[in-house]
């Protein structure tokens, strides 16, 4: 007769609270952080306490000395911070893998983790229609605003014709913004902004830039 062997995948759903710990009873080889608002610490069983959050992964089967019939059955999830942290993971038994985290990401859909807030700040002129860079001439980004370092910034060329090119401060080139397209990227540093167009005609860009909330 066949041997059976039972295949456990078990969901948990906590909430942690600030400046404090909760002991949840768990037990598996492996562990998968689906969901954090935050990042915290966790002990698994009487190990030292490691940092976690949405995406990790811990297999007990990869360590050297593992046998088979080896389970963890303990997790400690501590909180550090002064708001309270949610958390979602999945608890697995042996022979039993989960690869949606990583089928998620290959299709490029969203993991639900929750982002710090960020404040937007435009650049525009007079009339409200963006940034307007003539024939051969630079515009300079600093990105830095009231004190605070950008976190991402998004660049769209409405020009139906001509590339916007991408500076580094030293001049070195870092991106092209195709016509009618944009340009996002997490970056904090200065950037320029360089018409090269051989058609006379000015590129009109709208900047928007996300800034930590004051």
């Amino acid at each position: 007769m066949a041997r059976r062997r039972i295949l456990n995948l078990n969901v948990v759903e906590k909430t942690i609270p600030a400046n404090d710990s909760i002991t949840v009873d768990a037990s598996g080889v492996r562990l998968l952080c689906k969901e954090s608002s935050d990042t915290f610490q966790m002990r698994i069983d009487d190990s030292p306490k490691i940092p976690f959050e949405a995406g990790l992964t811990f297999d007990l089967t990869e360590d050297p000395e593992y046998k088979p019939g080896d389970v963890f059955k303990r997790l400690t999830l501590i909180n550090d911070t002064a708001t309270d942290i949610t958390v979602t993971f999945y608890t697995l038994g042996p022979g039993l893998k989960d690869s949606r985290f990583n089928n998620l990401l290959s299709r490029s859909i969203a993991i639900s983790v929750i982002s710090a807030p960020t404040r937007p700040v435009v650049t525009e002129d007079s009339l409200g229609d963006g940034l307007t860079i003539a024939v051969g001439a630079t515009a300079t980004i600093t990105g830095t605003d009231s004190g605070q370092d950008r976190i991402s910034l998004t660049l769209t060329n409405m020009s139906e014709d001509d590339d916007l090119i991408i500076l580094a401060a030293d001049g070195s080139r870092i991106g092209t913004v195709f016509p009618r397209s944009a340009w996002t990227k997490d970056i904090s540093f200065t950037v320029k902004l360089k018409n090269l167009s051989t058609a006379s005609a000015s590129i009109l860009c709208e900047v928007l830039e996300q800034y930590p909330v004051l």
